[in-house]
């Protein structure tokens, strides 16, 4: 006796096998972005968040390029919270990625809900980046919140700075890089 159960599974698979042959991929910029920075290369951001009583609460983002090789690169991210807690976590960026239905290779990495978006030079870590920035919205308990997020190709995992306001809120949060350490520098 055929088990159902057995033939519609292979069936499924069958069917998911062919829908991802037939996908297309593209190559991911944030691995891009840490494929151009030797291995220990070292990232650091830190967050001030500004409450409605005017404190003060940072933290700092540590992220260390560990391996890459043809597929993945491998990151280290260290969270210091603002009681010096550090919680690690390990990041691997996949080289190429399955573009959805609609998306195209060259708006990978651009937000897909962006409101308005422009282009801008900033000083920050000792450097000059040249970047692009896009305004989006989300939603918090609070009410909507309003984000300017400002990336460059030139920076690994290429957020160079975020600000978040909270509308008819105001507490803000940034997040800004402070350093880029590559080995031997």
């Amino acid at each position: 006796m055929i088990n159902l159960r057995i033939v519609g599974s292979s069936l499924c698979l069958s069917v998911l096998i062919g829908v991802a042959a037939q996908a297309q991929t593209a190559e991911s910029p944030v691995y891009k972005s840490w494929a151009q920075v030797p291995v220990g290369t070292r990232m650091i951001q830190k967050t001030v968040s500004v409450g409605s009583d005017g404190s003060t609460v940072e933290s700092k983002t540590i992220q260390t390029l560990q391996s890459i090789d043809d597929d993945v690169a491998t990151v280290e991210q260290i969270y210091v919270d603002p009681q010096g807690e550090e919680f690690t976590q390990v990041f691997r960026h996949r080289r190429k990625v399955l573009l959805l239905p609609g998306v195209k290779a060259e708006n990978l990495g651009i937000p897909a809900n962006a409101t308005d978006q422009g282009a801008e030079t900033l000083q920050i870590a000792g450097r000059e980046f040249e970047t692009k920035w896009y305004d989006t919205t989300g939603q918090a308990e609070a009410g909507t919140m309003l984000i300017r997020t400002w990336y460059s190709n030139k920076v690994p995992g290429l957020i160079v700075k975020s600000f978040t306001r909270i509308e008819g809120f105001p507490s803000t949060t940034t997040i800004e890089l402070v350093d880029l350490i590559r080995p031997g520098s």
